[in-house]
């Protein structure tokens, strides 16, 4: 008895260590997979960051652009920056450009508000035989915001934010530099806003082997400081915007051994309705700009990130509006400050006004329309004169329209026309002292104008 007793009890013994053996090489349950969620805190598109309460939204578009008698983002060959001559048949009347853009918007809630920050970044491919064609890096965008705080690269506070066309007309202004930006929210859609931007310039560049009694800029002091004031409301928004520029020359007859400084200034305005109760989707908007010593704010340089580009004529480097040197078409020098052949230096003034409407035929098919007006009133002296800074005015008027066969797909046709006039006319013969250094004299002032547009495709994502 106590044999089979002592038998069952080491089989049961036996069965117990197989079983703890078994039991050991069970598997272990997994964790739960962390799918990504939606995050609707900010709108379509958002998800969270698996493992973070950080929303996160990726975009961009493709796009392709075919101009005619312009350039960049469909920008006409009035200004000589591009380094094209307006009216001259040794440049491309054709032209085209791929782009890509990539966007990321990344944002975290916090006990302060939103952190936000934003990355936007392309390429582009350019497409011509007589210029400088290629590839190109572009940094869009880039700025982080947080409490009210916007600092990084965007889109000055003074611009409106606002554009209906292809082109950005030259009679409106929307630039981006770098910038630190703070934005108080007083309810009801009212906000101000307070900036310290990089400086935006138009500068000439005389080259001295010809002994032209001119001045270089000297290198700033002070960042552009900018203020807005605007509201935003189910009938539309409106914006007042001014800015302190500051202009640091060296004077030539010195040796380029002091310098002066001239504070410039600009104030803005812009003033949008949404016509939605007169048609679905329609909207207004006006813009109007007036700049001393500030041409920049004013819309007078197409380059985003608004310093001036310098064309060489003949040796003089010159920094020019109307697109051509030679007598069929029109030439002026830009300078927010000019010397004044003596001992001081005098401020250009201009101003500009810019109205566009949109209107849709179908949720599918839009179109607008633009009108722009530039004034520029240059100092007047002997030395403006003879050097080229002389009063001029530019009128656009385009129109375009965009079909959208299905969601987020625009196929969009443009066409814009330029006029640049003057008072000083090379067809009889008045027109400002020619440049030392060239062959021939080559006249200052003059009329000219210009046809450009194209076609655009895009796709959004």
């Amino acid at each position: 008895m106590k044999m089979v007793k002592s038998l069952l009890l080491g089989s049961a013994a036996g069965l117990v260590a197989v079983a703890g053996a078994h039991a050991a090489d069970l598997p272990v349950k997994a964790k739960a997979v962390e799918y990504v969620k939606v995050c609707s805190a900010y709108g379509a598109g958002y998800y969270y960051i698996p493992g973070t309460d950080t929303c996160l939204k990726i975009g961009g578009y493709v796009r392709f652009d075919t101009y005619i008698n312009a350039t960049g983002t469909f920008n006409p060959f009035i200004s000589n920056q591009s380094g094209s001559l307006i009216k001259d048949d040794r440049r491309d009347s054709y032209r085209s450009r791929v782009r890509g853009l990539a966007t990321i918007d990344a944002r975290t809630q916090t006990e302060y508000g939103t952190l936000r920050s934003y990355v936007g970044m392309g390429m582009n491919l350019d497409s011509w035989s007589n210029a400088n064609g290629g590839t190109g890096i572009e940094l869009d965008r880039a700025f982080i915001q947080f409490a009210g705080l916007t600092a990084g690269y965007t889109t000055s506070i003074f611009d409106p934010q606002l554009n209906y066309m292809l082109t950005t007309p030259y009679t409106m202004t929307k630039r981006k530099m770098n910038l630190l930006a703070y934005t108080a929210q007083f309810g009801n859609g009212f906000s101000a806003s307070l900036s310290v931007e990089d400086q935006r310039f138009i500068d000439v560049y005389n080259d001295d082997a010809y002994n032209l009694p001119a001045a270089q800029r000297a290198g700033s002091q002070a960042p552009d400081v900018v203020g807005t004031l605007r509201v935003e409301q189910a009938w539309g928004s409106a914006q007042i915007s001014g800015a302190a520029h500051q202009s640091r020359y060296t004077n030539a007859f010195d040796y380029f051994n002091s310098s002066s400084d001239v504070w410039g200034w600009a104030i803005g305005g812009t003033l949008e309705f949404d016509l939605g109760s007169f048609s679905q989707g329609d909207s207004f908007f006006v813009t109007a700009a007036y700049g001393d010593g500030a041409l920049n704010y004013v819309g007078l340089n197409g380059s985003d990130r608004a310093t001036a580009n310098a064309t060489q004529f003949g040796g003089v480097k010159t920094t020019g509006f109307g697109g051509t040197a030679i007598t069929n078409g029109a030439f002026y020098q830009l300078s927010d400050i000019v010397f004044n052949g003596v001992d001081g230096y005098d401020k250009t003034s201009a101003w500009s006004i810019t109205g566009q409407y949109r209107h849709f035929w179908t949720p599918g098919l839009r179109s607008a329309v633009m009108v722009g007006y530039v004034d520029v009133d240059a100092p007047e002296t002997q030395f403006a004169y003879d050097n080229g800074f002389l009063d001029f005015k530019l009128w656009q008027v385009g129109f375009n329209t965009i079909w959208s066969p299905v969601k987020n797909l625009d196929i969009a046709a443009e066409v814009l026309y330029s006029k640049v006039e003057g008072k000083h006319d090379y067809n009889d013969g008045q027109f400002g002292a020619g440049v030392p250094g060239l062959s021939a004299p080559v006249g200052f002032g003059g009329s000219t104008d210009l046809w450009s547009g194209g076609v655009r495709i895009q796709r959004n994502f």
